[in-house]
């Protein structure tokens, strides 16, 4: 399948909330693309919002080694990194 096709198809699982499918053939672009910021991001993206914190910073990390300047990826790697190494005394943290 050509790109287009294929970020057609990812594009309609993330409507319906078909995450980890949509990841897997976002993923397959990154394949074909493997400099395209735009799907790293979208990866990042939907690792985030199914809660795995540690693959949605390695997209975005991979977004920021591509494009340095990208300042949303870099929020999120920010975010994660504090969500990551929260420590608060009050609760129990073994």
């Amino acid at each position: 399948m050509d790109t287009q096709t294929l970020l057609i198809a990812a594009q309609d699982l993330e409507k319906k909330e078909e995450y980890q499918t949509a990841i897997n053939v976002y993923k397959t672009i990154v394949t074909n693309e493997p400099n395209n910021i735009d799907i790293h991001y979208k990866i990042g993206e939907l690792y985030y919002a199914l809660g795995e914190l540690t693959n949605a910073l390695g997209a975005f990390i991979k977004v920021t080694d591509l494009d340095k300047n990208h300042k949303k990826a870099q929020v999120n790697i920010d975010m994660i990194r504090d969500i990551l190494n929260f420590f608060n005394p009050d609760l129990y943290n073994p």
